[in-house]
């Protein structure tokens, strides 16, 4: 976490511009690299998007639960059920209807950290994943919501990338 905690009003705008950016240019991609997957045990663009849909009210969630209830245990492991599932239903799913639900989700989540005060942001509560241990609220926001969607953003660049190279080689 950074030395200085960001007001809940500049990390909500900092969500939504890495939600922005990233919608800004998975926008125009073509189906065929939407869809396609580098590797076996790679995400394809539509599930990396189902995973951020899924993942920023869930986070935003437990940044609340750490407010309201500092005693009880936050977040969960890469084998959370709802987690694979988001990943699992990417092919039910358009571009389109996800980045709508990306950009209704960022919304609310920004609305509500807009809700918070510093006192808030700085509640402590320990993590189900002993990697965390004992963290404030505004380490979720900071690092799970934030950063989680900027280190998507890169793995959909990567992809992009990836797609083209295969197509010159070709």
């Amino acid at each position: 976490m950074s030395d200085s905690v960001m007001s809940a009003d500049e990390l909500a705008a900092r969500l939504e511009a890495a939600a922005d950016t990233l919608l800004t240019e998975v926008a125009n991609l073509p189906s065929d690299l939407i869809v396609w997957k580098p590797a076996d045990e790679a995400w394809s663009v539509m599930e990396i998007l189902c995973h951020v849909a899924e993942f920023v009210p869930y986070w935003t969630g437990q940044t609340l639960q750490i407010v309201q209830q500092p005693g009880e245990p936050w977040g969960r492991t890469h084998t959370d059920t709802a987690r694979l599932e988001a990943v699992q239903q990417a092919g039910s799913h358009s571009l389109s209807e996800v980045m709508t639900v990306i950009r209704d989700g960022v919304q609310k989540s920004a609305a509500t950290l807009c809700g918070l005060n510093q006192r808030d942001l700085s509640s402590e509560a320990m993590s189900r994943n002993p990697r965390w241990a004992r963290q404030p609220a505004s380490f979720i926001v900071e690092h799970l919501l934030i950063e989680h969607v900027e280190k998507h953003r890169s793995q959909v660049q990567r992809n992009v990338q990836q797609f083209h190279e295969r197509e010159v080689a070709a």
